[in-house]
């Protein structure tokens, strides 16, 4: 029997923390749902993917960053199962989610014959911190919810194309005076029927 992980609601209103839990477990939901997902080989050889979910689950309770590390090295093995790759050394909290969504992601659309099953594409952006001070430097990391690897997006900020990796933009900016800032751009990926397709992107954030 596999239980959905279900995260706890984050208390600290500018994290992305809470975002990326409610997007994690919404790709649980749609695996556990998935018939074809749930009886291919893998599944009936060892349950990798009840482990998957009771590891995150576990992740989700870890209240030290040695028990971050310590389930996050059981869940890379579990998506290795699956052959797919995540970073080995996230820095923050927030890289341990995001890159449990990326993997997620990359399940889905390596085993969900459809991605029907996931229409709701939508962008997320992860900053590197929630407390910028003048003359700090902003990176933030840009992601298009499932992706297809062989056409992976593009990020676009004004009219420059963004640098990225592995579908996965990167947003750099100085500050340079205090107040509120937004940055917005879009992302072009390949839809469902092969043609371009737009969503939008921002992030509002303050700097002090």
């Amino acid at each position: 029997m596999i239980i959905i992980a279900s995260f706890p609601s984050c208390t600290n209103r500018s994290s992305k923390g809470s975002v990326l839990k409610q997007e994690i477990t919404k790709r649980l939901e749609i695996l556990t749902s998935s018939y074809k997902f749930q009886i291919i080989p893998i599944n009936l050889q060892g349950k990798a993917f009840d482990s998957l979910v009771s590891q995150i689950s576990n992740l989700s309770e870890a209240n030290s960053m040695k028990n971050f590390q310590e389930y996050y090295l059981s869940i890379h093995e579990s998506f290795s199962k699956y052959n797919i790759t995540i970073p080995d050394n996230p820095k923050t909290k927030d890289d341990f989610l995001f890159n449990i969504l990326m993997g997620l992601d990359s399940l889905i659309f390596r085993y969900i014959p459809s991605r029907f099953n996931f229409s709701d594409y939508k962008m997320i952006v992860v900053p590197n911190t929630y407390n910028l001070k003048v003359g700090e430097t902003l990176n933030a990391k840009i992601y298009l919810t499932v992706s297809d690897s062989l056409y992976e997006p593009e990020f676009i900020f004004g009219d420059f194309r963004l640098p990225s990796e592995n579908g996965v933009g990167q947003y750099n900016l100085r500050a340079g005076s205090a107040g509120t800032r937004k940055i917005e751009g879009k992302a072009v990926y390949s839809n469902e029927y092969g043609s371009k397709d737009t969503v939008n992107w921002s992030y509002e954030f303050n700097v002090k």
